[in-house]
């Protein structure tokens, strides 16, 4: 049901966009997102010792229905590879909105212009850019912190957690220990 990898065995584009040794998401098509127990019981596996939780949802641009992802900012730099290239990562904290280059240069946005997002709960919400980031597989276009993207969602489930570990990585055993107690609060 969950699937595990260590970014280092990922794809070149995980790699990019990964600084965390583990990403659990759930393998399933048909059961989108994982429980949102999941974070917390990762958080107290042995040799593991930062998460970081990672959710997306749409939210309508202009006239297009764009994804946004939300993270943790207080963990961000040790799970996540944010190569910005002009403006500042910690702005999320702010409630601003980070573009990646493409978007950016596409709909002709610089730190500091103001998009009008409407979100399906709170409705629309003028929020400034605060950065432009390098693409990035895991952020997709758009990003806001997850206590601004939880506030404007209604329960939503995270689409993985990322994990930091102590030396090269969690050994495949003390992994394969706690997959069955993440598996139960899944099902």
């Amino acid at each position: 049901v969950f699937g595990a990898s260590l970014s280092k065995s990922a794809t070149s584009a995980v790699d990019q966009a990964v600084s965390a040794d583990l990403i659990i998401t759930n393998s399933s098509q048909s059961q989108p997102g994982i429980s949102n127990a999941i974070a917390p019981l990762v958080a107290k596996v042995p040799g593991v010792t930062v998460t970081d939780t990672a959710y997306s949802g749409q939210v309508q641009i202009a006239d297009s229905l764009e994804n946004v992802t939300a993270i943790g900012t207080s963990n961000l730099p040790q799970t996540v590879i944010v190569r910005m290239r002009s403006g500042s990562a910690s702005s999320l904290a702010a409630g601003d909105l980070l573009v990646d280059t493409t978007t950016a240069s596409a709909k002709h946005l610089a730190v500091g212009s103001t998009l009008a997002v409407k979100y399906a709960k709170t409705g629309v919400v003028d929020m400034r850019v605060g950065g432009i980031y390098a693409a990035n597989a895991l952020l997709g276009s758009y990003l806001v912190s997850d206590s601004f993207f939880l506030s404007h969602f209604d329960q939503p489930l995270p689409f993985g957690v990322l994990a930091r570990t102590t030396g090269p990585g969690l050994e495949q055993s003390r992994s394969e220990e706690h997959t069955s107690e993440l598996q139960s609060h899944h099902d």
